[in-house]
């Protein structure tokens, strides 16, 4: 398989061109970015970030997120994309990206968006249920995020949905929702995102006045887990789960409540390892004895889950096993083998997607899991 290292140079504009401001948003502290760069500082930008690459990328892209680029007037938005669009002409980029809200796509700006050469959309979609959306004061329907994604995959754009769990009026039943429509949607990637309670928001008020509650990180991880099989089983790429690490997302700072995890990706990769590790043990039938798990050895952190989470949880759940871990590098990346009593089993990540089946069970089962509860 060959690796493309893509480097992505972002520039944030808290806020620019949207109409609304979200209950749930603070873009300058999410971003960490209170004064963006302006149009003429983009190329000085792209550069200094290949100076300090130390491998050089396969792959270039300038992103504009932060905002609603589509919102912005008009000549604000030519002024940023001919900056870029000078360097991809020029050959020291490859792509340009930008997000904005799904309502603001109409044909007219895509138009625009291609004669400047911008290769990917994301759209801030955050639910695909229409009253998760009224609650949460968006300001567009689903059926804007369907409109959206026709034009834009009509004009042969790379198209990203970004998604929130746990926003007001979310629940399992609605989390699921999104996700199978998102599919039916078919958008070449998603970004995954537990709504957050910050300070200086809408949500924090109703946070504070006891009319919002937070999905649990248990809560948010268990679906989040849901999410990321249901995209890869159907070859949707997740590009990101969970907002970057910035000092401003610290409990007692910018974070108010909510199910934040600097490594809330890793956290839902070692669940979906949990999962699969449970239905492989669970073909095997009753099992005692000394069992070993090998992975490729770039997942065994995964497997092993954060302070050990899996290794516990497979003691509780199969008390007869004593589980040895093993790294084998011959194995694809998500690839699980189970040696045990003499007896070799071997379940492919694609395998396991495809066999898959949400069960209801899965939100109920656990104190704290139900984020209805």
């Amino acid at each position: 398989m060959i690796m493309v290292r893509t480097l992505v140079v972002p520039f944030f504009i808290p806020h620019a061109g949207c109409p609304f401001n979200c209950i749930f948003c603070d873009q300058r502290q999410i971003s960490g970015i209170s004064q963006p760069l302006s149009p003429k500082s983009v190329a000085a930008v792209v550069n200094k970030h290949l100076q300090t690459y130390k491998k050089a990328p396969s792959k270039v892209e300038v992103a504009f997120f932060g905002g609603s680029f589509t919102g912005l007037p008009r000549e604000e938005q030519q002024q940023w994309l001919e900056a870029a669009s000078e360097l991809k002409r020029a050959g020291t980029i490859n792509g340009i990206r930008l997000s904005t809200r799904p309502d603001l796509i109409d044909e007219p700006e895509v138009q625009l968006l291609k004669r400047y050469g911008v290769t990917s959309v994301e759209l801030g979609v955050q639910s695909l249920d229409d009253e998760v959306l009224e609650k949460s004061r968006r300001g567009h329907t689903a059926s804007d995020t369907y409109r959206a994604a026709e034009i834009l995959r009509a004009s042969g754009f790379e198209i990203v949905f970004q998604l929130m769990l746990g926003l007001p009026g979310d629940d399992a039943g609605t989390a699921i929702k999104t996700a199978v429509e998102t599919v039916r949607s078919r958008p070449d990637g998603v970004r995954i995102y537990p709504a957050l309670v910050l300070k200086g928001t809408m949500l924090a008020s109703w946070y504070e006045n006891g009319l919002y509650r937070p999905w649990t990180l248990e809560a948010a991880v268990e679906m989040g887990s849901v999410w990321f099989i249901l995209f890869s089983r159907f070859g949707i790429k997740v590009l990101r789960m969970g907002l970057q690490a910035s000092e401003c997302l610290a409990p007692g700072k910018g974070l108010l409540a909510g199910p934040y995890h600097p490594a809330y990706g890793e956290l839902v990769e070692s669940r979906v390892f949990f999962k699969q590790i449970s239905e492989i043990i669970a073909r095997a039938g009753w099992l005692q004895g000394q069992a070993v798990l090998e992975v490729n050895p770039k997942d065994l952190s995964k497997l092993v889950g954060h302070r050990k989470e899996n290794l516990h949880r497979l003691q509780e759940r199969f008390p007869c096993l004593e589980i040895r871990l093993s790294g084998a590098p011959g194995l694809e990346p998500g690839d699980l083998v189970l040696t045990v009593g003499g007896m070799r089993l071997c379940l492919a990540r694609k395998e396991f997607l495809e066999k898959y089946r949400i069960k209801e069970s899965e939100f109920f089962s656990e104190k704290g899991v139900n984020p209805c509860t």
